[in-house]
């Protein structure tokens, strides 16, 4: 979930995530540590946005702040919702065959196309594909762009459906068609792709991107 944070800060987002609100000094007891070294935590989280506080009031005591996770923080516990997609896709293959599939899989990214179009129409080659760069990383696909002689390299190191296009790779089809499309080239080259155990999804984009698709 949160081994990477130290210690008291993913015991802290445990605790909150098993109640509906805690004060620091119940939070403190609850890890054996100070009010001072939770609070500590505590401003970390907030900084990150994985924590809130709220005022609340109770009988006739004075009211106390609890602190609250945020919805961002549902994404650091463990997500069914891959898995789920797999199993709905794969009966769908059972029952419908892979056309259906990959009919799904298209209208998933036409419809990321549809979200991104808005942001690129404006834009000369170039800008266009550094802003598909930062729509992707907005999407949460790690990006980084590096730029040659020949064109631009889009790397992603992160699949937010790695466990889908592993399955189906229909989907990373789908991703070099909708990247053709939104830059208007007729030929995308894989480089490399995570699939395989690389690093990153690569992809060459040549310096002559840009015009209508």
């Amino acid at each position: 979930m949160a081994e990477t944070r130290p210690a008291g800060r993913a015991a802290a987002l445990r605790l909150l995530k098993q109640s509906k609100g805690l004060t620091a000094q119940e939070l403190a007891a609850a890890l054996a540590i100070s009010p001072v070294a939770v609070r500590k935590h505590l401003d970390a989280l907030r900084q990150e946005g994985l924590v809130t506080v709220r005022l609340r009031r109770q009988g006739m005591g004075r009211p106390s702040y609890v602190y609250l996770l945020t919805p961002a923080a549902a994404a650091l516990f463990p997500q069914g919702y891959q898995q789920m997609l797999v199993d709905v896709l794969q009966d769908l293959l059972a029952t419908d065959g892979e056309q259906k599939v990959r009919r799904l899989l298209e209208a998933r990214a036409d419809r990321q196309r549809r979200s991104y179009e808005g942001r690129l129409a404006a834009l000369d080659p170039e800008q266009r594909v550094q802003e598909l760069a930062r729509l992707r990383n907005e999407d949460g696909y790690m990006t980084a762009l590096e730029e040659d002689d020949e064109g631009f390299i889009l790397r992603q190191y992160n699949c937010p459906i790695q466990d889908v296009s592993r399955r189906f790779r229909q989907a990373c089809g789908c991703e070099v068609d909708l990247f053709r499309r939104l830059l208007g080239v007729k030929r995308i080259e894989r480089l490399e792709t995570v699939l395989n155990d690389d690093p990153s999804c690569a992809y060459r984009i040549p310096k002559a991107a840009g015009g209508e698709p």
